[in-house]
């Protein structure tokens, strides 16, 4: 499925990857825990919805979101805090992240709402992710409190079930450009 879903990515166009952001955007906006300050969200690559109007708007509104950071052990996720998009660049596999030296380190606990990208997820909450089990690991350590959606294309919510791990972690929504499914996995 992993790889199957990888290819699907691949085809798709930036134009279709900035479609689906707006309309993600769109259907978010009704999500209030987003517009207060701790807001984490991914820059999306390779075909995934494109958040990058969302984020920047986000950003003017809290004067900076929080974004993820491959660590220098290229396992593990830092947070960064990111008051403009000139302040991300290309990193880990070219995926444009915060420049550490430029973006100040956020603490665990300040994040409120994250915005959680994934190959697939079911209506369980369960995430199929890349398989370097970069997200899951910081998932992992975020507080219970923070509301974690998952946001993809409409053909990555699947209606079944997808295999789960012990490490695994959950979202607490799925939003796609035609729906938003709370999952009930934690709450």
């Amino acid at each position: 499925m992993r790889r199957a879903m990888r290819e699907r990515l691949k085809d798709l166009t930036a134009e279709q990857a900035a479609d689906a952001g707006i309309a993600v955007q769109s259907r978010l906006a009704s999500v209030a825990i987003l517009y207060q300050r701790g807001a984490m969200g991914f820059l999306g690559h390779g075909g995934e919805v494109d958040l990058w109007n969302m984020l920047e708007d986000l950003m003017e509104l809290h004067q900076g979101i929080i974004l993820p950071l491959v660590g220098p052990d290229g396992t593990s996720l830092e947070i960064r805090w990111v008051a403009s998009m000139d302040d991300v660049a290309p990193g880990y596999r070219g995926i444009m992240e915060p420049v550490r030296g430029r973006c100040a380190p956020a603490e665990l606990d300040e994040v409120e709402a994250v915005l959680v990208p994934g190959l697939a997820f079911d209506r369980h909450g369960a995430r199929l992710g890349r398989g370097g089990g970069h997200f899951d690991r910081l998932l992992a350590q975020i507080p219970d409190h923070a509301t974690r959606i998952g946001v993809c294309h409409d053909w990555q919510l699947i209606d079944g079930s997808l295999p789960t791990e012990p490490h695994d972690q959950k979202v607490d929504m799925v939003c796609t450009p035609s729906q938003f499914v709370r999952t009930g996995a934690r709450r």
